[in-house]
């Protein structure tokens, strides 16, 4: 869930978005998503319709380090 975040950057993304992307159940996302709002890791943006819209939280350093170690790990991908 939390790649699915660091990628979407700063685009806020609601459960179905983030199911899909991190590719999990949405039962699975309701399961760990009060977890990460109580680390701060990521932030609820807004809501529209009956959706709430989620992004990572990028002034938590817990959360930037996630990001850089994502952008590390692409260096040792082959292209």
């Amino acid at each position: 869930m939390l790649v699915a975040f660091v990628d979407a950057n700063d685009r806020d993304l609601n459960a179905s978005d983030v199911a899909r992307l991190a590719g999990i159940d949405r039962s699975t996302f309701y399961d760990h998503i009060e977890d990460l709002l109580a680390y701060d890791l990521i932030e609820a943006t807004r809501t529209v319709g009956n959706s709430k819209m989620y992004r990572i939280d990028r002034e938590n350093p817990a959360a930037e380090d996630l990001a850089q170690l994502e952008w590390d790990l692409l260096d040792y991908v082959p292209e």
